[in-house]
């Protein structure tokens, strides 16, 4: 999406570098970081969505909603929003 290239085009070099996004000092790699975080909450929300349905027949429907909307983020190359 375009908040995860935005994001993505902001990390540095040197935040990949010595394992800085897990340093006690998360202003060593602030923009990984925020992206770490984007991809979680992007992972929560699918989550959220499928084990809040109210049926299984629901549930099938969302998660073979999410299915699909994954095979095509991969078709475009897109392997950080899937």
């Amino acid at each position: 999406s375009v908040i995860d290239q935005t994001i993505f085009r902001l990390v540095e070099p040197k935040e990949l570098l010595d394992k800085n996004w897990n340093s006690t000092e998360a202003s060593k790699a602030p923009n990984l970081l925020l992206l770490r975080h984007r991809f979680n909450q992007l992972s929560f929300w699918v989550a959220s969505c499928i084990v809040s349905c109210p049926s299984k027949v629901l549930l099938v429907r969302c998660f073979a909603f999410f299915v699909g909307v994954a095979k095509t983020l991969v078709k475009l190359k897109n392997y950080n929003s899937t």
